[in-house]
């Protein structure tokens, strides 16, 4: 089982009330809920199959849905995938190509290799192993934190929300949050212009230019000119930028994490605490996710607050 000892990312999305109140009755109903999931249970992978995915208890068996006293829900998405061994594929990719390139009397196209390739791991399938990861979602009113960094990964677990809401008749409106200006205004709110919010500069920060050239700062204070000078350019646009957070309470650094354009959040380190992982037990995976939600929950309404404050500003420009 791939078990991170610390959880380092999350997707936002946007959600409804149905689905944040059906989590809130399934959490106080475990067993109605283990119920109506059953044909959404993560299943292996059949011989003919490169991977399934699909719920699991988070931390007790039976239950799939765990209140974090109040915080936000919390379910537990499981990826089994089959891995093919890079060497087996190879020399099975190569002997076939030598086989077809020699009854033809000529090097197969780009195409032809293409489906050559596709073909032998077919083949290779039922040699493939399984590998087995989890991803944590927390439900909180208005949005769902998935926890990876995997845009596909957040994709394929909305989708399985959205059948199962289907099969369940619940309404179900999920989305992007919409209406964010550029990254490039919250480098200059926050790193260069300063910011009275809990968010501080980090020591990391990448650009990338119309011409795809990419420029990135790295362990080096990012409020110096050199980073001014890169951001007042037209041309360059912020893709990643480092940030801390301080506690709301002590002003105290809570933790560091990047947040890129597609507002995608990774790298998440707490500074006083750490995230453990499958294996301990539920009380410890209980104060985890109970901490994550927090933490991650307060990051997120921080970004937004700067990114609207900035588009409230380009519309009064206007």
């Amino acid at each position: 089982m791939k078990s991170p000892k610390q959880i380092k990312a999350f997707i936002p999305r946007t959600c409804n009330q149905a689905f944040y109140d059906w989590s809130g009755r399934a959490a106080k109903n475990p067993e109605g809920a283990a119920g109506v999931m059953a044909e959404f249970i993560s299943p292996e992978p059949r011989p003919d199959q490169w991977g399934t995915y699909g719920f699991v208890a988070p931390l007790e068996e039976g239950r799939y849905v765990h209140d974090l006293d109040g915080k936000a829900r919390l379910l537990m998405v499981q990826f089994n995938e089959r891995k093919l061994p890079a060497s087996v594929r190879d020399e099975a990719v190569k002997k076939r190509y030598d086989e077809l390139s020699n009854e033809q009397g000529r090097k197969l196209t780009k195409k032809e290799f293409a489906e050559l390739k596709e073909d032998v791991e077919a083949s290779l399938l039922p040699k493939a192993f399984v590998t087995r990861s989890r991803v944590p979602v927390l439900v909180f009113k208005g949005r769902l934190l998935i926890c990876t960094s995997s845009a596909k990964k957040a994709e394929s677990i909305l989708i399985l929300m959205m059948r199962f809401a289907e099969v369940r008749g619940m309404k179900w409106d999920v989305g992007h949050f919409e209406g964010k200006v550029s990254m490039n205004y919250l480098l200059g709110n926050i790193v260069l212009n300063g910011t009275e919010g809990m968010l501080d500069a980090g020591q990391a920060v990448k650009f990338k230019g119309e011409d795809k050239r990419v420029v990135q700062v790295k362990d080096r204070d990012i409020m110096s000119s050199e980073v001014q000078k890169v951001a007042e350019l037209g041309t360059y646009s912020v893709i990643e930028l480092a940030l801390t957070a301080r506690d709301a309470d002590s002003a105290d650094p809570m933790a560091t994490f990047v947040v890129t354009d597609k507002l995608i959040f990774k790298g998440i380190k707490l500074t006083d605490a750490t995230l453990v992982g499958v294996g301990h037990d539920a009380a410890d995976l209980h104060a985890t996710y109970w901490l994550l939600a927090k933490v991650c929950e307060d990051i997120l309404r921080e970004v937004e607050s700067q990114l609207s404050e900035g588009e409230a500003g380009d519309d009064e420009e206007l």
